[in-house]
């Protein structure tokens, strides 16, 4: 999945409109400097001294984090987005993607290359190549769908205005997307992963195990890892006959005990529903989302001028400090999550089995401590100790508990924060002033490139208010642009 998840991140930037901040260098200067440290990172994984095909899947994952930096500062405080600009939106942002997705391919490419020579095979490059952009660009998908949201906003002039002028009626275009690639997730994930569909005796006998603890599975597959990767899994999907796992190639190889135990750890993820918690997580914070940018229409440019600083970098600042309070809370709330899922299996299977199995993920990778502590799990001797106290201490399985039960209050807790956010947005536009949803028709209609209808709008409303504030500081916006309506100088 980490394939998936930095596309996602990388696109997410790359496809960001521009927003006005930029330093304005010269485009081919930034692309030479996003080159160059791109193949700064290919040449670091290709030339260290990796002993281990193991390290090789260390150095990517940190290969992928630079590279996540080098996009966002290409994109953004270095300027590329007067590149797009010069190219025109939506070919200035593809171009970005096409160049983002081979330098990507490459950084893949020179790994994959590094890692068959110490396994001692001939790689597949042409596989390889095709394997990271599935990886890299099925992220994009959702991306479109917004595409396609904000190109009916444009191409119904009276659909846009309205969302201009309701603000709230932003959500349910936002909501609709998150829900639609929450329930496709799992066909997105076969897209993106290269897999093989388990077949024959086994997968009817992991099936079966699911089906005696209440959880409904569509199908298993086989990431095509090879066959001395690190033993994973991984589950995907919100509804039983919508629901895969993902297995290793190199768990494959694990005892049936243990590649149960494992499997085991992924159902407890469905049978405590963490997926859905994760799904109304995000569509509480959306609501947060749509309160900040209904909120910074209206106080930004009161920054911008207290300040000096644009208020387009200001909402910049704004969305990073949004995004890292997402993923900050994720990251907490996902930990405790995977602990109750360790929590589960041992106690399906035998916290003795299960604690073998992680030993054994821990052997396979080299006793690297680094490569599975990260943001979403706690590391894994923390889990291995965890699971051992669970046969002696009976004390651990009522703090997992515990533990389990304040993140999903947390995770509820910012869902209903989001929301009532959300809602105080969507009770100020239903006892929205006419002279505000006057002026907020004025505003959309000037931005749109409508000069004459804007002007049109504003004289109508400043004949039935004369008197509003909000309409006459439009007035001295327009005057200043040498766009007021004749007459009202």
């Amino acid at each position: 999945m980490s394939h998936f998840f930095v596309g996602l991140v990388c696109v997410a930037v790359v496809f960001m409109p521009p927003i006005g901040y930029s330093l304005r260098l010269s485009g081919w200067l930034l692309f030479l400097l996003w080159a160059l440290m791109g193949v700064g990172v290919v040449l670091w994984v290709r030339f260290k001294s990796v002993k281990r095909s193991v390290g090789v899947g260390v150095l990517l994952r940190w290969a992928r984090r630079f590279f996540i930096l080098i996009t966002v500062v290409a994109v953004h405080f270095l300027g590329a987005d007067e590149v797009a600009k010069a190219l025109g939106f939506p070919l200035g942002q593809l171009l970005l993607v096409v160049f983002a997705t081979l330098l990507y391919c490459l950084i893949v490419l020179v790994g994959a290359r590094r890692e068959a020579a110490l396994l001692g095979r001939r790689p597949r490059m042409r596989r390889e190549f095709l394997a990271a952009a599935r990886g890299f660009l099925t992220p994009t998908l959702p991306l479109f769908c917004i595409w396609v949201l904000l190109a009916a906003l444009a191409a119904v002039p009276s659909l846009g205005e309205t969302v201009w002028t309701y603000r709230s009626l932003l959500y349910p275009g936002l909501a609709t997307v998150a829900v639609g690639f929450a329930i496709v997730m799992p066909y997105l994930a076969l897209l993106a992963i290269p897999s093989v569909r388990l077949r024959g005796e086994l997968e009817r006998h992991l099936i079966g195990i699911a089906n005696r603890v209440g959880v409904t599975l569509k199908a298993i597959y086989v990431m095509r890892t090879g066959a001395n990767s690190v033993p994973n899994a991984f589950i995907a999907g919100l509804f039983g006959r919508m629901r895969f796992v993902f297995v290793s190639e190199g768990l494959l190889r694990c005892p049936l005990d243990e590649l149960e135990a494992i499997f085991a750890h992924e159902l407890g993820h469905a049978r405590l529903h963490h997926p859905t918690l994760f799904l109304v997580y995000g569509l509480g914070f959306l609501g947060t989302v749509v309160w900040l940018v209904a909120g910074l229409r209206d106080i930004g440019p009161v920054f911008e001028k207290a300040t000096g600083v644009s208020a387009a970098l200001w909402g910049a600042v704004t969305a990073l400090g949004l995004v890292a309070a997402f993923l900050s809370g994720f990251g907490w709330i996902s930990r405790r999550f995977e602990q109750t899922a360790d929590a589960y299996a041992a106690s399906l299977v035998s916290p003795q089995t299960y604690d073998t199995s992680l030993m054994r993920i821990w052997l396979a990778a080299g006793g690297m401590r680094k490569l599975f502590s990260h943001w979403r799990h706690f590391p894994l001797p923390h889990r291995i100790e965890t699971v051992a106290s669970l046969k002696s201490n009976p004390q651990t399985f009522s703090r997992i508990v515990r533990a389990n039960t304040f993140a999903i209050l947390l995770l509820l807790g910012i869902t209903l924060l989001g929301l009532v956010l959300y809602f105080s947005v969507a009770i100020e536009d239903a006892r929205l002033p006419g002279w505000e949803d006057a002026a907020r028709r004025v505003e959309f209609a000037n931005l749109s490139g409508r000069e004459e209808e804007a002007k049109r709008r504003l004289l109508e409303a400043l004949r039935k208010w004369p008197d509003s504030p909000r309409l006459l500081r439009l007035l001295e916006q327009l005057e200043e642009r040498d766009d007021a309506p004749v007459g009202n100088r």
